[in-house]
């Protein structure tokens, strides 16, 4: 749940009547001017309120960028296994998602090398989702760069999924370096308040993009939802004012808590799944079930085991090995009884 600030914070906007009202487009001043400080801050870099946008969370920020960014019959490059709301909109829009295959050998990392042989005159821009969802996977700064530089080159936009990166380890460093480059031209920034601050149900996200691309992404914004909710817009404000140490407490719980998950995986010999990758929020598992389908699989340990993952199958092709599963709510204390039912699992029940 929220901080309990928060939340009676909020018990009080509620009653404003004043809430009730429309914002501007791309959101309230306040806090375009809080979150651009707060970007400023942790890339240690200089961005204007006037290139962040204000979204009903960090799913319609994909959405309103890709209306503004292609049409129907346009190509972008997709990395799988992929968040398979990402694959859904572009087909939806009557664009076409080129899928970048994430090999198990490189830890499910994105390879530049592969990307560039993908691009052709049709081709928009290149999404990177990091810490991936599903696989956890977080990109190395480098990697990220290299995509940035490819991009760059190709006259594309690189879309930069970030939904997760206030749960990142401090001890990797900054994610990127990309807001210190000439990125304007370029880059696409996706941010999501509701998962830093437990706000998912009431929308809220964010893009950091130039001032040019957000001009055009008003015009779509104005006609999907005008403007964020005011109630969320005005809680996310007072989040980014006062919740600094909250969210850096939920930050290291959230470490402990994969570093817990990752420990009992790697001490556990007679299950028959493996752990593959591993990020803050999911974790990527292979099974070992010879000529089960990963929704056999998973359908098997939600009914025998009562553990709920999702097959691979849900995020690409080639991906029928491998279960995600999602424990980042998962107190620490139930990891052991966790390994246990993975352990008692009997694939012919």
């Amino acid at each position: 749940p929220p901080a309990a600030e928060l939340r009676n914070h909020m018990a009080e906007l509620v009653v404003d009547p004043t809430m009730s009202g429309y914002t501007e487009i791309g959101g309230i001043p306040e806090l375009k001017e809080a979150y651009a400080g707060e970007v400023s801050q942790f890339y240690q870099t200089r961005v204007s309120s006037e290139e962040v946008f204000i979204t009903a969370g960090c799913n319609q920020a994909f959405f309103l960028s890709m209306l503004t960014l292609g049409k129907a019959g346009d190509e972008v490059i997709l990395p799988a296994p992929y968040y398979f709301n990402h694959r859904m909109t572009l087909e939806m829009l009557g664009m076409t998602p080129v899928l970048l295959p994430c090999r198990p050998k490189t830890g499910m990392l994105p390879e530049v090398d592969i990307a560039e042989m993908l691009i052709t005159p049709q081709t928009r821009g290149i999404i990177l989702v990091t810490p991936n969802n599903p696989s956890g996977t977080v990109y190395p700064s480098g990697l990220i760069e290299d995509f940035y530089r490819l991009a760059q080159a190709k006259g594309l936009h690189l879309i930069l999924d970030e939904t997760y990166r206030d749960f990142l380890n401090p001890e990797q460093g900054l994610p990127h370096h990309l807001l210190n480059l000439s990125w304007q031209e370029n880059l696409v920034q996706l941010y999501s308040f509701s998962k830093s601050f437990a706000l998912a149900g009431y929308r809220i996200g964010a893009i950091t993009a130039s001032s040019e691309f957000l001009k055009e992404l008003v015009k779509v914004m104005d006609c999907a939802a005008i403007c964020a909710p005011k109630l969320a817009q005005r809680s996310a404000l007072y989040a980014l004012m006062h919740l600094h140490d909250w969210r850096e407490e939920k930050k290291q719980l959230m470490n402990l808590r994969a570093e817990s998950f990752r420990q009992h995986f790697q001490e556990n010999n007679r299950s028959r799944f493996r752990l593959s990758t591993l990020g803050p929020c999911f974790a990527y598992i292979r099974h070992s079930e010879v000529g089960e389908t990963a929704y056999e699989v998973a359908k098997k340990l939600a009914l025998n085991e009562n553990l709920l993952l999702l097959p691979g199958s849900m995020f690409g092709p080639n991906q029928d090995s491998f279960l995600r599963i999602a424990f980042a709510n998962v107190e620490m204390e139930r990891f052991p009884e966790m390994m246990t039912r993975f352990k008692n699992f009997a694939p012919e029940n």
